[in-house]
């Protein structure tokens, strides 16, 4: 499984986090919900294109945008964190 190198919160707790990702998913698509959800739990590109009926190629780039947004999320969440 890959991991993300986009946690900045040192001092944030991991359910934090975790807590944090879970709100950064239920606000995308459904689509792109489902296919961040299978990625977590360790499907490969052919099989999430199996279950949602897209191509290979177009699960990578939806996986590498909503990566995207969630370091942009995570980002803003930073600043955040540190004008507390």
């Amino acid at each position: 499984m890959q991991h993300f190198e986009i946690f900045h919160f040192e001092d944030a707790a991991p359910n934090e986090k975790l807590e944090h990702i879970y709100k950064f998913i239920e606000g995308l698509k459904s689509i792109d919900k489902a296919i961040m959800i299978l990625f977590m739990e360790g499907c490969k590109n052919k099989e999430i294109s199996a279950v949602t009926g897209m191509t290979d190629s177009n699960i990578s780039t939806r996986k590498e945008r909503i990566k995207n947004k969630l370091k942009q999320y995570f980002e803003t969440q930073q600043k955040h964190y540190n004008e507390i």
